[in-house]
């Protein structure tokens, strides 16, 4: 482990660094008396051997009293370390929490979502990993070791000369191991991570492979990656193996060598034959805890390579940030201004154990407009228009790579982050729904009740649901909303935009995929809903834009065109061909085999 990641890790401990103290001081007090009681052991044999009877009674009473108090403090240690790892586990998960949750909208997209799961994952379970192998293994077993070694000194300068040297020896062949083999384990853990990625996948789009009668072929890609990982490891940990067996070897060779040398210094008569006992007492906790340490330096090695990349991942900056004394307005009025703003799309690499900025895509160029506040705006144009990320801006999940987004004439960045999410209600075009109860997918944390669902449901054309389900408002939708319709879906996206009573409100192609039917409930949802706030609706469908109040056209990154539908109509080319198509089905004068709507 390098410095700069023990620093880090350090650092990552500050709340939980005196329990941890703690628990290191109990387990130092518990090697010392286990270090003891064979000590005492010997000495009254070392008594019994020269008559010395009542002595020996005496030694064996001391190392009695020696052990009851050490298996006293083992109970309590036991005790302290589950409270340890409890506290651990919680101080980790909330850690990650804090730090993930500061991450922008923007970086969530930029990351494959398999990705990441696998690397917080596996993040969060290395390191309390981590920290239950360091301090209840190899803590208390580095401790035995030391003190062994010193206290072989104790008994013979020579045996203990020889104990050092092994220990030294042993210490060494470990470093070694680490330098030869965890430059492989980063590699293996990153052909992991690709695979899980990969596998994640699969399993996500699995109904897509099935209707596409594709089984085979992705099962046998998935198992070709899996085999040439297994291949992998195996050869890598063979290795490991390999090396540990010899290393456990060359100790059981030391060990027996010191033993024979401490058996030929009491047939001298140089050392007491009671002093055998915890001489090799000492000795043989000294020669196995090292042997057994190989099994536990191949847990730390795989650990360190999984925490550092969950390291890089909670140590990556916001490319949102918070002021530090932010804005909090009374109230949000909710007009819009956008002044020659231009944004790149930011992407990110999770190479070995750090996770870097890669090259980035540019989506918007010198965008100037303004909604005013309370108006119905709609945001029209070719797919890769730029219509998602000028969205985006506007909600703060990116900030603008030149230019100034402003509400109500603040500076977007100056205003408090939360307080203008909590003003906006968002409709993607992909509602996501927990596999929850509708209350709590409505609610997203807010309590609401029966009376409050109803009237949110009657303005988002939800009200008829209610009454099909034989649970009510607390029906389990199932994963992402598996046993509601498309149009289902959509509206309770609406009802949970609107249970905020958002000040503006987003509808992010929320129509698109719909019926005529569905597509007809969420425009009077719409209609409704958006009475008194300002609202913003990114469509394709003519039906959902003529009666906003004025319409923007982008195209290739760029506002060409703003005004009214009768405007835009006689004014604006690219407006004229949309109409056009939603109309007649003809595009350029082509006539289309699409379904116009």
């Amino acid at each position: 482990m390098d410095i700069k990641f023990v620093r880090r890790l350090w650092n990552a401990l500050c709340t939980q660094r005196a329990i941890l103290g703690f628990s290191f001081l109990v387990s130092l007090a518990e090697q010392v008396f286990d270090l003891l009681s064979p000590y005492f052991s010997g000495m009254a044999l070392t008594a019994l051997t020269v008559g010395a009877y009542r002595e020996s009674f005496a030694w064996l009473g001391v190392g009695f009293a020696i052990g009851i108090v050490d298996r006293f403090i083992s109970w309590r240690r036991n005790h302290l370390n589950n409270k340890v790892s409890y506290e651990l586990t919680t101080h980790v998960s909330r850690s990650t929490l804090e730090r993930v949750t500061l991450l922008s909208v923007g970086q969530f997209r930029s990351i494959n979502s398999g990705q990441l799961q696998m690397i917080v994952g596996r993040g969060e379970n290395a390191f309390w990993a981590l920290m239950n192998t360091l301090l209840f293994m190899i803590t208390p077993a580095l401790l035995q070791i030391v003190g062994s070694v010193i206290a072989l000194f104790f008994i013979d300068v020579r045996i203990g000369g020889m104990a050092f040297v092994t220990m030294i020896f042993a210490f060494a062949l470990i470093l070694h191991a680490n330098r030869l083999y965890i430059p492989k384990i980063d590699e293996e853990q990153q052909r992991e991570s690709k695979l899980g990625r990969d596998y994640s996948e699969f399993v996500r789009n699995m109904p897509l492979v099935l209707t596409h009668g594709r089984t085979s072929e992705m099962v046998d890609d998935y198992m070709g990656q899996r085999l040439e990982l297994d291949s992998f490891g195996m050869q890598l940990w063979t290795g490991f193996s390999n090396l540990g067996e010899m290393r456990s070897y060359l100790l059981w060779i030391a060990g027996w060598s010191i033993r024979a040398y401490a058996f030929w210094l009491v047939a001298r008569g140089e050392l007491a034959i009671g002093m055998l006992i915890p001489a090799l007492s000492w000795l043989g906790g000294v020669t196995s805890i090292l042997g057994t340490l190989q099994y536990q330096q191949r847990q730390v090695i795989s650990q360190v390579t999984s925490i550092k990349r969950y390291f890089a991942l909670i140590d990556l900056e916001p490319a949102v940030t918070v002021s530090e004394n932010p804005i909090r307005p009374a109230r949000f009025d909710g007009e819009i201004r956008m002044v020659d703003v231009s944004f790149e799309y930011p992407t990110y690499k999770v190479d070995e154990d750090d996770i870097q900025q890669g090259d980035a895509r540019s989506a918007l160029y010198d965008v100037n407009l303004r909604i005013p506040a309370g108006k119905r705006v709609a945001i029209v144009g070719p797919s890769g228009a730029g219509k998602s990320t000028l969205v985006g801006l506007i909600m703060r999940a990116y900030d603008p790579s030149s230019g100034a987004v402003l509400i109500d004439g603040y500076d977007l960045p100056l205003i408090d982050l939360v307080a203008w999410r909590d003003a906006i209600g968002y409709v993607e075009q992909d509602v996501k729904l927990f596999d929850r109860s509708l209350r709590f997918n409505i609610g997203m944390g807010r309590t609401l009740s029966d009376t409050e669902i109803d009237e949110i449901a009657k303005m988002a054309q939800l009200d008829d649901l209610r009454s099909r389900l034989t649970q009510g408002w607390d029906t389990v939708v199932g994963e992402n909303g598996i046993r509601l319709s498309g149009g289902e879906k959509q509206r309770v996206g609406i009802a949970r935009a609107l249970a905020r009573k958002p000040r503006v409100l987003v509808l992010d192609e929320a129509t698109s995929s719909l019926d005529t039917v569905n597509e007809y409930k969420i425009r009077r949802a719409i209609e409704e809903s958006s009475s008194g706030r300002t609202t913003v609706i990114v469509a394709h469908r003519l039906s959902t834009v003529v009666s906003a109040d004025f319409i923007i056209v982008m195209e290739n990154g760029r506002v060409i065109a703003q005004g009214t539908h009768q405007e835009l109509s006689g004014e604006c080319e690219l407006y004229r061909e949309l109409v056009q198509h939603q109309m007649y089905g003809t595009v350029n004068g082509n006539e289309t085999t699409a379904p116009i709507n």
